[in-house]
Parts: C-alpha cells; structure tokens; sequence
C-alpha cells in the first residue's frame, strides 16, 4: 500500500514534462523530439506537496474499490 501512496502521480508527470522527450505527431506520422521544460523542475517542491496532501485520498479511495470486492 505504501508503494502506490507513494507513486507521485504529480511529481512523475512534472518531471516527465521537465526532461526531453519523443512526442508522435500525427500528421507525419513520426516521432519527434521534444525538447524538455528546464522551468518545470522549479515547480517540484510544490508537485511533492501535492503527493503527500493526496496520498490519504488515494488511499480512501482505494480502500474503497479494495472493500467491493475488486481484485487485479
């Protein structure tokens, strides 16, 4: 359980956007890089503090689809 409250959804997706990536554009059907946002890392501290304020939502929630009987 800990190691799902502590993905970091907001976090990965900062840093995802942070660091250079492959974007696939539809209209030449081809990946292109994607040069990345070096702005973005000031916004971490910011994105953990988020992680952490919702990881007990996440964990309700959670809990929630765990106590109606569904399983991976």
């Amino acid at each position: 359980m800990i190691l799902v409250l502590g993905s970091g959804c907001a976090t990965q997706a900062l840093l995802s956007e942070a660091k250079p990536h492959n974007k696939y554009n539809e209209e030449t059907r081809e990946y292109q890089e994607v040069p990345g946002n070096r702005g973005a890392y000031a916004g971490v501290p910011f994105a953990v503090v988020l992680d952490v304020a919702t990881a007990p939502l996440v964990g309700l929630w959670l809990l929630i689809i765990y106590a109606s009987g569904y399983r991976c």
